[in-house]
């Protein structure tokens, strides 16, 4: 965290001006100066655990898993046109079929899920 406290204030004087002098939208700058801060911080805490906890099956996971993040984006952006709901059902389906093909999702967290939901969602309960 003490990189957080480091890295984010110094990206915000940068890129909160810059995005507000070329975009008009200071804003964008902020949010990617939280993007950076993020990924400085994951980088960080991947150094520290290693192999132990990172293996092949979880980088394997983590790429398929942003592939069907980036093609959700591509639907949405692509039926942007069309009015937010469109998109936002586009990049909804787009995820959840990629998610179900690619099988990101194990049977034990969709277990998990199904009982979590079942508990906060009581109408939906089978039987």
């Amino acid at each position: 965290m003490g990189v957080a406290t480091l890295v984010n204030p110094i990206a915000n004087l940068i890129l909160i001006p810059l995005f507000e002098r070329t975009h008009g939208n200071g804003g964008i700058g902020a949010a990617l100066s939280l993007l950076l801060t993020e990924i400085a911080i994951v980088s960080i805490g991947f150094a520290l655990v290693g192999r132990a906890v990172i293996d092949r099956q979880l980088v394997r996971r983590t790429g398929l898993t942003a592939l069907a993040s980036g093609a959700a984006w591509a639907a949405g952006e692509a039926t942007a046109p069309l009015g937010w709901p469109v998109s936002l059902v586009a990049a909804g389906v787009t995820l959840v079929v990629l998610a179900w093909s690619l099988r990101l999702v194990t049977r034990e967290e969709a277990a998990v899920a199904r009982r979590v939901i079942a508990r906060k969602l009581p109408f939906l309960r089978r039987g």
